[in-house]
């Protein structure tokens, strides 16, 4: 097996917040100031999955 075909999946902790009719909010505790938005559940785990990848990848 070659490295470009492994794969390690990593869990990180993420905090759903919602109050009244704002937008869902998304933390993640182990990343300070990493948070995302989005005007549904979907919209907002979407853009937490393609923010946290981009901010990983510029580490």
């Amino acid at each position: 097996m070659m490295l470009e075909d492994a794969f390690i999946y990593i869990n990180y902790v993420a905090l759903i917040d919602k109050s009244g009719k704002s937008n869902f909010g998304i933390m993640f505790p182990d990343f300070p100031g990493c948070g995302f938005a989005g005007k549904n559940l979907d919209e907002a785990l979407e853009n937490a999955r393609s923010g946290l990848i981009f901010h990983l990848e510029g580490m």
